[in-house]
């Protein structure tokens, strides 16, 4: 019976055993997949430093601006298209859909980030639809992916969800304005949230913004003269990331913007169009860090915690059944050490 039991400790130690590498090469890989009914509201605060007034743009009018440095609130709102992710082209590449829209309003004296009905004169409004892979958050050109209904070529990374299991390295992150991806730089670790995070900068030298190129008298951007000049909005931004490295999930944010007209010289800033600074709301940031940690935690059980338990377990498994297995030496009976007297002498 001793030895049934062995063998059976033994077996299941080899089963705890290959499991372990399974759990950390397939199964938690298999689980980090971004699910594909996801819906967010997220907000951000900040200020608008300087804003053009467009109904003085095209006018010789010295002063074009709003008030500067006026308080602004943003709000974004993130649905994921199911019925889209469950068509076989999708299917096929392991795509998530996403669509997104976002705004920039200022502020009112008793609006916050998440009242929104409250907010004041609209800066800018934005949509996007991605389609991007599960795991590494690669962006790809289907399922009616657009830019403000737009066909665009995408590239790199989608920038509301980072890849699962991000590494210490450059990542190439989508930007919707001049419609490319830009390198963010690895930048450190730093807690965030109660979280070990990875900090990521992104900087956006000022580039033209496609499909942007419109006349304008000379005077208007502070020639002189009226004859028609061609300007371009030129973008300019750095946007700093803190992303949870097992999950991929963004914790926190900053951004500081800067759009000018240029003529077509294109390297002198003839107008300031818009300029700003935005971060997520340090509320929204601190409600969703349970949920973010939480996720992280799970995952890490899977890939890490767990299969050095199944390996431990199964060595240990292993070894206790392989003594009990074992024959042992039979030890001798009364009978067999009892002594035989000698032959009588002939």
């Amino acid at each position: 019976m001793k030895r049934i039991i062995g063998l059976v400790l033994i077996g299941l130690g080899f089963a705890l055993i290959v499991c372990a590498p399974l759990f950390r090469f397939y199964v938690a890989p298999s689980v980090a997949v971004t699910p594909l009914n996801q819906y967010t509201e997220s907000s951000g605060v900040g200020v608008i430093i300087k804003q053009l007034d467009l109904s003085k743009f095209l006018t010789p009018a010295t002063d074009k601006y709003y008030p500067p440095n006026q308080p602004a609130v943003g709000a974004r709102v993130t649905k994921g298209d199911v019925i889209a992710a469950e068509q076989s082209t999708a299917q096929e590449q392991n795509l998530a859909v996403f669509d997104t829209f976002s705004r920039l309003n200022i502020a009112t004296p008793d609006a916050s980030a998440t009242t929104n009905d409250e907010d004041g004169r609209l800066i800018t409004a934005t949509t996007s639809r991605y389609a991007f892979g599960r795991q590494d958050s690669l962006l790809a050109n289907c399922c009616g992916a657009n830019v403000a209904g737009d066909s665009v070529d995408f590239s790199g990374v989608m920038p509301l969800k980072w890849p699962f299991f991000v590494e210490q390295q450059s990542y190439d992150i989508w930007d919707d304005q001049i419609q490319a991806a830009v390198p963010a730089a690895f930048a450190g670790e730093e807690e965030r949230a109660g979280m070990n995070t990875y900090k990521f900068v992104q900087n956006i030298a000022p580039t033209l913004v496609p499909g942007s190129e419109q006349s304008v008298p000379s005077d208007a951007v502070g020639l002189p003269g009226t004859t028609p000049i061609v300007v371009n909005p030129y973008y300019t931004s750095t946007v700093t990331t803190w992303v949870e490295p097992t999950t991929g999930q963004i914790v926190d944010t900053s951004q500081q913007s800067l759009t000018t007209f240029r003529g077509p010289d294109a390297t002198t800033d003839l107008l300031t169009f818009l300029q700003f600074e935005l971060r997520a709301d340090p509320a929204y940031v601190e409600q969703e860090a349970p949920g973010i940690k939480s996720k992280a935690d799970q995952l890490n059980f899977l890939m890490n915690t767990l299969p050095i338990i199944l390996l431990v377990a199964g060595i240990v498994s292993g070894i206790v059944g392989f003594l009990v297995w074992r024959p042992r030496k039979e030890e001798p009976t009364e009978e067999d050490s009892e002594v035989v007297p000698p032959a009588a002498a002939v």
